[in-house]
């Protein structure tokens, strides 16, 4: 009882610690349903996937747009060379026979907006069985990707058809 009496200020705080922690918490759940915390059988999250298991992803096309623009602006700067080799082939020889004549091209695109990778507008149409995706960055520069797989695609740097 002495404990009591020489800690008084010190129990009624603590005491009242208590009771408003128990009174937050009530205040916080009382509109949560027990529902909110039951898992669902369609639910792709918190459960644990079987090996190779098909986890279904939905992409848009304009993601993949900018992807496939950011990506080959990507390469135009840091390994030309391979920028070089995703260009279609026959486009490859009627405007850029040579890898000197396509550095020579690049040099030309250089500006901060070439750089932001920023798409403008996209188009995209069904050729062949195969999706062609036509892109205008800010700069105005157009770049149209001939695309026969996931990120198996071919490029042209205007439209010369």
């Amino acid at each position: 009882m002495e404990y009591i009496k020489k800690h008084k200020i010190l129990l009624i705080i603590c005491l009242s610690l208590i009771l408003l922690t128990l009174g937050l918490l009530w205040l916080f759940n009382r509109n949560r349903h027990l529902s909110d915390f039951e898992y669902q059988d369609e639910s792709y999250f918190l459960r644990n996937y079987e090996i190779n298991e098909v986890i279904p992803v939905s992409i848009s096309d304009e993601f993949v747009a900018k992807l496939y623009l950011s990506e080959y602006i990507t390469l135009l700067v840091n390994e030309p060379e391979k920028a070089y080799e995703l260009l279609e082939p026959t486009y490859k020889e009627k405007f850029y026979p040579t890898y000197e004549s396509f550095a020579k091209y690049i040099k030309t695109l250089n500006s901060a907006y070439f750089y932001a990778a920023t798409l403008k507008k996209y188009e995209i149409r069904i050729s062949k069985g195969n999706k062609e995706y036509n892109l205008i960055d800010l700069a105005n520069n157009n770049f149209i990707f001939l695309e026969s797989g996931i990120m198996d695609y071919q490029v042209l740097l205007h439209n010369y058809q």
